[in-house]
């Protein structure tokens, strides 16, 4: 069976020195140093940037492909923009309200939750953000080959929120909006980026409330059809490029022990003077009644004491970023609790939510050492 121990001292292991075997989910790349991700996601908004920048979109193409928008909305019996967007215009604190929240928030909102999910959820951050980073990219192509205008431009009646409320100098011949493409209204990067916002909010807590995030993506869809800014079918076009940005970062995880399992027996074909450090990652010896056809099976064995439980939940997160994850789960004390955690909701353990400091002798999840476990380079080893 497999045997997790935790040293209080560093180690040099294989799980960290050796090639990981998992592979990563998809086109998904892992968490850089903090520096490194902020340098990589400033490049990728340069980029978008100076792609509506520099991007000279054809007027008379844009214009042609939202007519078709609007006939194929009307023909489905989708034209809610007019409506939206003349109740907005109607009151004046409304108007501005729209029009700072769809000049501002997106630019507010992404890069916190970006920051949140580095510094507090370290395992879901790297799908996370890979993803985002795909949908942006979709969608600067998108801008690049099919340009649109938007229904302020290309719908009669329609008024633009934000020039006839003068928010954030839209107004201005010499403002902001001479800087970018005005014929990338498809697809919408607010409806892409707030509904990514809620999806990681969802996916990376536990909390009851955290439905409630769908609110965000929802509002948001209501005000760039309210504000003129877009169509309908380009709030479905963000959902769309996200959609790929998800789905491209998604993937199975292998499980190492089934890769390496010819190897291990050929290391050590008896299981006798095997190595203190595990050369092969994790791999369970064969045992009778073990599984169909007595097919290794790997077990997690975690210990009592607040202290190791507190450990242990790095220490988990660590293995399932790799792909090792386990068949049997033996526990007890503390360690129990993380077992139970594990057994009804993988990958999950009790976590920084749980583990808090309650005195003295508690070791909190949020240390620094146990920080150091999350993201796999902490002090901890892997027997057989």
């Amino acid at each position: 069976m497999t045997r997790l121990e935790v040293r209080r001292r560093a180690l040099r292991h294989d799980l960290v020195r050796q090639p990981a075997p998992a592979r990563r989910a998809g086109l998904t790349w892992p968490r850089l140093p903090a520096a490194a991700e902020v340098a990589i996601i400033g490049a990728g908004y340069l980029g978008y940037a100076l792609v509506r920048l520099a991007v000279r979109a054809d007027h008379h193409a844009a214009f042609v492909h939202a007519a078709e928008l609007w006939r194929a909305e009307r023909w489905l019996h989708l034209d809610v923009e007019p409506s939206l967007n003349h109740l907005v215009a109607a009151s004046p604190a409304l108007a501005e309200a729209v029009g700072y929240y769809y000049g501002l928030l997106h630019f507010i909102v992404t890069p916190l939750v970006l920051g949140w999910l580095y510094r507090g959820r370290p395992p879901a951050f790297p799908r996370l953000r890979s993803a985002l980073v795909l949908a942006t990219s979709a969608a600067n192509i998108v801008f690049w080959t099919w340009p649109v205008a938007p229904p302020r431009y290309s719908v009669p009646g329609m008024t633009d929120i934000l020039v006839s409320h003068h928010v954030l100098g839209a107004a201005d011949p010499h403002g902001p909006d001479r800087l970018v493409n005005l014929y990338a209204a498809m697809p919408s990067l607010h409806v892409a980026w707030a509904t990514w916002c809620a999806v990681a909010v969802i996916t990376a807590t536990r909390s009851r409330w955290r439905h409630l995030a769908w609110l965000y993506p929802w509002v948001t869809v209501l005000v760039v059809l309210a504000s003129a800014n877009h169509f309908l079918l380009d709030a479905a076009g963000g959902l769309a490029v996200l959609g790929l940005g998800l789905l491209g970062t998604a993937g199975k995880q292998r499980r190492p022990c089934d890769r390496h399992r010819g190897a291990a027996a050929r290391q050590d074909p008896a299981g006798r003077g095997a190595p203190p450090m595990s050369t092969v990652t994790i791999t369970a010896r064969p045992t009778a009644g073990a599984g169909p056809a007595g097919a290794p099976r790997t077990a997690f064995v975690l210990a009592g004491g607040t202290a190791l439980g507190a450990l242990q939940a790095g220490i988990v997160r660590a293995l399932y970023e790799r792909g090792i994850v386990p068949d049997l789960l033996a526990a007890t004390s503390a360690g129990a609790l993380n077992a139970a955690f594990l057994a009804s909701r993988p990958p999950t353990v009790a976590t920084a939510e749980h583990w808090r400091p309650s005195g003295a002798g508690c070791v909190a999840a949020t240390s620094s050492r146990s920080g150091r476990l999350w993201s796999g380079s902490g002090d901890y080893a892997v027997e057989d």
